[in-house]
């Protein structure tokens, strides 16, 4: 599980950005939030801490079903 990305941010698009690490582009999603905020800092070097969310579905039968979402809309990140 990745808990946090530093690198180089390459680009901004409606639904992710592009971070150099190295040799490496990866392309994180992104909510709208975190967009705006990431347009003023292309070309600088950023983190992005993601944080998850629990989805789950109590059918009263003693049975929880959750499931952790690491990726999309759900996910919020910290700009360090």
């Amino acid at each position: 599980m990745i808990t946090k990305i530093t690198g180089k941010l390459l680009a901004v698009a409606d639904e992710a950005a592009t971070l150099e690490v190295d040799a490496v582009e990866y392309e994180v999603l992104i909510p709208d939030f975190n967009r705006r905020q990431l347009q003023s800092k292309l070309g600088q070097k950023i983190s992005l801490h993601t944080l998850h969310y629990f989805e789950g579905n109590h059918k009263g039968d003693g049975n929880n079903a959750c499931e952790v979402r690491n990726a999309g809309h759900q996910n919020q990140f910290d700009l360090a």
